[in-house]
């Protein structure tokens, strides 16, 4: 395995490690799951601040509305 695909492994599973850990966030997700959208995305603040949150040791911020395009039909 190339060196960088290990770093990039390795950050993925501390993302994912950080937003489960966070109880609103992590809610949030399985609500837009169980919407079955056809066309859902979260914003990169919605996990950027997840990670500033995490760095700095601060309890878990609102969740913003950074969602970048939900489509009902």
């Amino acid at each position: 395995m190339h060196v960088t695909s290990q770093v990039g492994n390795s950050n993925s599973s501390r993302i994912k490690a950080i937003i489960s850990d966070d109880p609103i966030r992590r809610r949030v997700l399985e609500i837009v799951r169980s919407l079955n959208l056809p066309d859902c995305w979260i914003g990169a603040g919605f996990v950027r601040n997840a990670i500033l949150d995490h760095l700095h040791g601060s309890s878990a911020s609102r969740v913003s509305t950074d969602y970048e395009h939900c489509e009902l039909s």
